[in-house]
């Protein structure tokens, strides 16, 4: 409690040395829409996912569905934080509200996104501010995944409670390509390339061919998934929740992702649900799983759907995959994935969380015991 108590007042005290710098953080609102976009441009043109914001247009257009579409609200304003210089932006941080359900309590929380800098004004606090300021307004636990290593260590500093690594699944279709892109020597790359195609026909060979499930296209979810998914959410210690509106946003309104849903049933209703889309990683063309959703007992269901994103991702593709990826966070679903040949990769993906009164406040958010998790949380499908 003593650490916890001196956190917050360092928090407070970092906080006013904003007018000493010249510097201001401020909500975001609509009067400022067309200048962080603009700012969003300029600022991510030397990141990794730098595409995704160097065209005006789109930036708006995502910028209007996170934030006008969203049906999760948060205190009715804007959900984003702006650091003015001199009344220019130089850094933005914004959250997506959402709801998890831990040991059967329901707690309102957030996911950060979009936390960036203008490169001018990179190592001069201005990241620290903007998510300490975040975390203080929205008095709520906040949650992050993703990170990469700079950012990461921003966290850490802060005092975010580290709750270790999302897995990251791949099911490698062609281990060449991606081996390729590793800085590996070549005779690593070759042996991996051996081994990894060994592995997976092994684990093949532990996986059921049968099932008495019928997989069905769907268009919209209604409220025959939400009386579904609050029966299963029960069956996960911790899990954030799903509505057929914020499933519907996310996933058939998503402004460039092109998304394919289907659900498992049998004669007595819902079974399970399974997005997936297509794209790039790593430079090549990827099947990714987005939601994976079924009561983990339910194992059936689960290898069904892990099998039909195969067939789906793979059918539709316009050239080969070189892989599909699978980010998920529970034992039943990672074991059906192992059992359908996908592998274990070293994961990028961090999860931290944090809270404005401290890791105590977090209560069963902060243990990692319990969760699922996967590709539909947080922002890691956003871009």
């Amino acid at each position: 409690m003593r650490m916890e108590a001196e956190q917050i007042t360092a928090w407070g005290r970092l906080l006013p040395r904003l007018t000493r710098w010249g510097v201001s953080v401020e909500r975001m609102t609509l009067e400022r829409v067309d200048a962080l976009c603009s700012f969003f441009e300029r600022a991510y043109a030397d990141q990794p996912v730098g595409a995704g914001f160097a065209d005006g247009g789109r930036v708006l257009e995502r910028w209007r569905w996170l934030n006008e579409g969203n049906p999760s609200r948060l205190d009715h304003e804007l959900p984003a934080w702006l650091c003015l210089k001199r009344g220019e932006i130089v850094g933005h941080f914004g959250v997506l509200p959402a709801i998890a359900v831990c040991r059967r309590q329901t707690i309102p929380i957030c996911w950060g996104r979009d936390l960036i800098v203008a490169p001018e004004a990179r190592r001069q606090g201005i990241g620290p501010i903007l998510i300490i300021t975040a975390v203080m307004a929205a008095r709520r636990p906040l949650l992050i995944a993703g990170l990469n290593d700079a950012v990461y260590s921003i966290y850490r500093r802060l005092g975010f409670l580290d709750l270790g690594a999302i897995p990251l699944y791949l099911r490698i279709y062609q281990p060449q390509r991606l081996l390729d892109t590793l800085p590996w020597p070549g005779l690593a790359r070759r042996t991996a390339v051996l081994a990894v195609a060994a592995a997976q026909r092994l684990m093949e060979r532990l996986r059921r061919r049968r099932s008495s499930l019928s997989l069905v296209p769907l268009d919209r979810f209604d409220e025959r998934f939400d009386s579904w998914w609050r029966r299963v959410e029960k069956s996960f210690p911790c899990v954030v929740r799903r509505t057929s509106a914020t499933l519907n946003w996310r996933y058939h309104c998503h402004p460039f992702h092109r998304y394919t849903t289907v659900a498992a049933t049998d004669g007595e209703g819902l079974r399970g649900i399974l997005i997936v889309r297509r794209g790039y990683s790593r430079g090549l063309p990827a099947g990714f799983i987005s939601e994976l959703l079924a009561d983990p007992n339910d194992h059936e269901a689960v290898e069904v759907l892990v099998t039909a994103a195969e067939e789906l991702l793979r059918s539709s593709a316009e050239e080969p995959l070189a892989f599909i990826r699978c980010t998920v966070y529970h034992r039943s679903f990672e074991r059906m994935l192992a059992r359908a040949g996908f592998l274990r990769a070293p994961s990028p993906i961090r999860w931290m969380s944090a809270h404005a009164e401290g890791s105590s406040a977090l209560g069963p958010l902060a243990r990692r015991d319990g969760w699922f998790l996967n590709g539909g949380d947080s922002d890691l499908d956003m871009l």
